[in-house]
């Protein structure tokens, strides 16, 4: 779902295939988070911002290559829905269900309803395909380039205390590029994964940058599926500032 106040749309010359677009005052948009771990009660992310805009190019397959940028978005993870009312009893019915219903998720972070918040002053996104589409397996499919300035996480309270916490809640800086190499899954349960595993599917993180002001961390790596699924993942990073890391560390109690 989304809405704005305000949305302007732009075709560019002469072949109207390149589209512009912009939206102001109070975006949102209800994005759905897919899971299958009854512990996580995240069932939605909420992304709501200033202002939006973008642009795309409209090919024979459709939309291809759009870039984003939202400015003074606020993300909120939103919780699941209501949960099933149990019918009235009715004494003539049989049960054939003799199951226990099962208990309702927990919240990680913390006894209250509130859920993490983050604040971004800016979020820049492009969904690049370098080969389209692609034509054999191991081609690269999909690159994913994301930026983000002036991070500021919000935990409700009562959550669990996190390492780094103060740190990790004021990051000045995010910036990721990672390619997926195709063909893509056509979803994300089980039978999808395991079949874009065994036709080449495989994650390279091309470039990885995280400023915390004090500290920064940078690196490489790629990653694939192993035979149950589970990600075999190798990193090359490189930590700048790790004095300040290990000290702020040794001043919180994480490491003695």
């Amino acid at each position: 779902r989304f809405s704005a106040d305000r949305a302007v749309v732009g075709f560019q010359l002469p072949n109207f295939r390149h589209i512009t677009w912009e939206t102001h005052g109070d975006i949102k948009a209800v994005l759905p988070i897919p899971t299958n771990n009854p512990a996580l009660p995240i069932a939605q992310m909420i992304v709501e911002a200033d202002q939006a805009q973008g642009y795309f190019t409209l090919s024979d397959l459709g939309p291809r290559d759009p870039h984003l940028l939202f400015t003074d978005m606020r993300l909120r993870f939103g919780q699941p829905g209501l949960a099933q009312t149990t019918p009235p009893a009715d004494e003539n019915a049989i049960n054939l269900d003799q199951s226990p219903a099962p208990p309702a998720p927990g919240n990680p972070f913390g006894d209250g309803p509130s859920l993490p918040e983050v604040m971004v002053d800016e979020f820049r996104l492009a969904l690049l395909s370098p080969v389209w589409p692609p034509t054999k397996a191991g081609d690269p499919a999909l690159t994913i380039e994301a930026a983000l300035n002036g991070i500021d996480g919000t935990l409700p309270e009562g959550s669990t205390r996190l390492p780094l916490g103060d740190m990790a809640q004021g990051i000045e800086r995010f910036h990721t590029i990672f390619t997926l190499t195709g063909p893509l899954p056509q979803g994300v349960y089980a039978s999808a994964l395991g079949q874009w595993r065994d036709q080449g599917g495989a994650v390279s993180l091309d470039d990885f940058l995280v400023d915390l002001g004090d500290v920064t961390v940078a690196g490489t790596g790629n990653a694939t599926l192993d035979a149950a699924l589970q990600p075999a993942v190798n990193l090359d990073m490189m930590v700048e500032g790790h004095q300040v890391l290990v000290a702020r560390l040794v001043a919180e109690g994480t490491i003695p």
